[in-house]
């Protein structure tokens, strides 16, 4: 999800198809850990850089943390596995990880329609399915982009309104294409799709993403919070104002805000078993040209719930996602065995995104190395 929350806006600062032989990185292992180390080095480095950012590769059970800047302006503690932060549009696949669940109970599929399972929303919407609301292909608007929603945040921004009201902010504009025709990347078929969740099992989204992915996965870090507070200990989320980085980490209630597109808080440590555990139960699918946002490292493809990476070392499938105060990205190999989780404490800019897909290709390169 890129969640931006201007000054002015917020009122605050603000088939799969199999990845095939996975590549050794240039190098070897302990070159792929300098090219990690060296690309963190140069993020923090940047003007307008993140205060602190961190880098979890598993490679086997092989796991391996890289630190970089600090946890909080003015302070001495590293980042690392164990700091809760704004994961941002990964949200996205725990939904989808929701949805998949109960798609396994039999009380969804990917050819369910808004119109089957959510007869109130707009009669336009009513053909697009789970499958499309998933890979981004539906052709709903996206509510981020709408001015009433920037408007509302701003008024309220730790206050938000029922989920259905985020969708309601978009009711009334036209499709942007015609449903399966086109990609465009868009928050609200994460918000429709946990409003079906809640529709076919009588739920709470967050309810159900506790029973069915956080529980069974063991992910105790992870968590929907109903207010805008993160958990210590924190990884402090900042933007930049003249020259300055000042601290959004609880700036807005993004739980309500982003709710199932944006809303969840994690630790790298949760985020990396989630996605080693999530990327080889998603059913083959087709894939298509699209990348997430930011972009990740590499070819980007979007398919349900998740986006394929073919990068110099190998084919990886994740997620990215960017919020007030944090950007985040996510991958795995096809069978969960090797992973890569980046974080940084500061909303990726035009500036950042170069320096930051470097960090994440590295990333991606020391996973897929030789243990």
């Amino acid at each position: 999800m890129v969640f931006r929350v201007g000054m002015a806006a917020a009122g605050v600062m603000g088939a799969i198809a199999m990845a095939g032989t996975a590549l050794a990185a240039p190098g070897g292992t302990r070159a792929a850990d300098r090219a990690v180390t060296r690309s963190l080095a140069a993020l923090v480095a940047q003007p307008d850089g993140p205060p602190g950012a961190y880098v979890l590769v598993n490679r086997d059970g092989h796991v391996r943390g890289y630190p970089a800047g600090r946890t909080q302006v003015g302070g001495t503690a590293r980042p690392g596995s164990g700091r809760r932060m704004r994961i941002a549009s990964l949200t996205k696949a725990l939904t989808a990880a929701t949805a998949y669940a109960l798609i396994a109970e039999g009380r969804l599929s990917l050819d369910s329609t808004v119109g089957d399972v959510l007869p109130s929303q707009p009669v336009a919407w009513h053909a697009v399915t789970l499958r499309q609301l998933l890979s981004h292909t539906g052709g709903i608007p996206d509510f981020a982009h709408s001015p009433l929603f920037a408007r509302a945040v701003a008024t309220h921004p730790r206050r938000p309104p029922a989920p259905a009201t985020l969708v309601g902010y978009v009711a009334r504009e036209p499709l942007d294409f015609a449903p399966g025709s086109k990609y465009r990347y868009t928050n609200s078929g994460p918000i429709l799709t946990g409003l079906m969740i809640e529709a076919v099992s009588g739920e709470p989204y967050g309810q159900l993403l506790g029973q069915r992915v956080l529980v069974p996965m063991g992910l105790g870090a992870t968590e929907l919070p109903l207010t805008a507070a993160v958990p210590a200990p924190t990884l402090r989320g900042y933007a930049w104002g003249d020259g300055h980085p000042v601290d959004v980490t609880t700036a807005v209630a993004f739980g309500g805000w982003g709710w199932a597109s944006g809303g969840i808080v994690s630790t790298p440590s949760d985020v990396s078993r989630f996605v080693r555990r999530y990327i080889p139960t998603v059913p083959d699918t087709a894939f298509v040209p699209g990348a997430s946002s930011p972009r990740g490292p590499g070819t980007n493809a979007a398919g349900p719930g998740l986006f394929r990476y073919t990068t110099r070392c190998g084919v990886v499938y994740g997620h990215t996602g960017s919020i007030l105060g944090y950007t985040q990205f996510m991958a795995a190999t096809r069978d969960g065995t090797r992973s890569a989780v980046v974080s940084m404490s500061t909303q990726v800019t035009p500036e950042l995104l170069g320096p930051l897909r470097i960090t994440f290709d590295a990333a991606v390169c020391a996973a897929l190395a030789p243990a």
